[in-house]
């Protein structure tokens, strides 16, 4: 059983976000510190709180992720060539493998796969 003076010590946990939209909805002058603190059923002492703790924080929006830098553009196209060149590449080494294996043994494939064991027995 908890003491009545640990649930008087701690107060209601409002998450980040919530926090962050009264903090600017106090800046913008929408609402007081005394509203947002009953909206959200906290103290105005815990809203007050948020600002020194959260003063420096603000919403990122979607926009601002999607804001692309010139440099990193450019990085990107890069990786996106070299990646087509190595898939060019692996399959020219694989043909040029399978080339080599044939000449070295003739006109029979590299693997008889007539002699091959099935994982699973041919159903009836």
């Amino acid at each position: 059983m908890r003491k009545a003076t640990d649930r008087k010590a701690r107060e209601r946990f409002v998450h980040l976000g919530e926090r962050l939209a009264a903090m600017e909805r106090i800046r913008s002058g929408e609402i007081t510190c005394a509203q947002a603190a009953a909206e959200l059923g906290v103290g105005e002492t815990q809203v007050a709180g948020w600002f020194d703790l959260h003063g420096d924080d603000r919403v990122v929006t979607f926009a601002e992720l999607r804001a692309v830098d010139p440099r990193s553009v450019r990085l990107a196209e890069r990786a996106r060539r070299l990646a087509a060149l190595l898939a060019i590449a692996e399959r020219r080494v694989h043909e040029l493998h399978l080339e080599l294996v044939s000449k070295e043994f003739g006109d029979k494939p590299h693997r008889d796969f007539e002699h091959v064991a099935h994982a699973q027995p041919p159903r009836d």
